[in-house]
């Protein structure tokens, strides 16, 4: 009942508002390349055992919901494709580096 473009500036521009992300939110020239691609005609189960998360929990448990999530690119680089975590160097920062929650410090990218 929402459009993909109402989604994108709730979650991505909105969100990036939220906590101070100047350079994040938005596909513009100079912003940082954070991307999800999702396939919005692929079906799934939600199978919190298969999260790539440290919550392996869900209020969907067993819900068959539509709109995949295909790709994960963070800082302009792959980290989530097909179903699979891409290996990638240790210099490449992740959510939880890039905003730690407990101390509030947004860590730029090097």
């Amino acid at each position: 009942g929402i459009s993909l473009g109402k989604m994108s500036e709730l979650l991505c521009a909105r969100a990036a508002v939220v906590f101070g992300l100047d350079d994040r939110g938005t596909l513009k020239k100079d912003a940082i390349a954070d991307l999800v691609i999702i396939d919005p005609e692929q079906n799934f189960s939600v199978c919190p055992e298969k999260f790539y998360s440290k919550a392996h929990y869900s209020p969907f448990s067993g819900l068959q919901l539509t709109g995949r999530v295909v790709c994960t690119i963070v800082n302009g680089v792959p980290l989530y494709e097909a179903g699979k975590l891409l290996e990638t160097d240790n210099q490449t920062l992740k959510g939880a580096e890039l905003f730690n929650a407990e101390t509030g410090v947004n860590t730029p990218p090097a």
